[in-house]
């Protein structure tokens, strides 16, 4: 298999995860987003925020364990100390 040429492997990954992106649930709010214009932009208002809290939350979860985020619960959730809050 042939290197990469110096632009080819500029793009490096970020090229596989653009492409990945594309899948039926991006495509339809694509659509929606086509269809409404602007009409849902207000939903941008509450939507950063949130995104930046989770992200800082996620975050500190791992710099505090050690592990992603996903690990942490999982682990949280086989030790059963969310028993109370949800019905596994």
């Amino acid at each position: 298999m042939p290197k990469p040429s110096g632009f080819l492997k500029s793009l490096g990954p970020g090229l596989v995860t653009g492409a990945a992106d594309d899948d039926p649930s991006g495509i339809a709010t694509y659509s929606q987003v086509a269809r409404n214009r602007l009409r849902m932009a207000w939903t941008m208002t509450v939507q950063l925020p949130l995104m930046a809290v989770i992200q800082s939350v996620a975050a500190r979860i791992g710099c505090v364990s050690g592990h992603g985020i996903a690990t942490t619960f999982a682990a949280i959730i086989r030790r059963g100390c969310c028993a109370r809050w949800c019905s596994c």
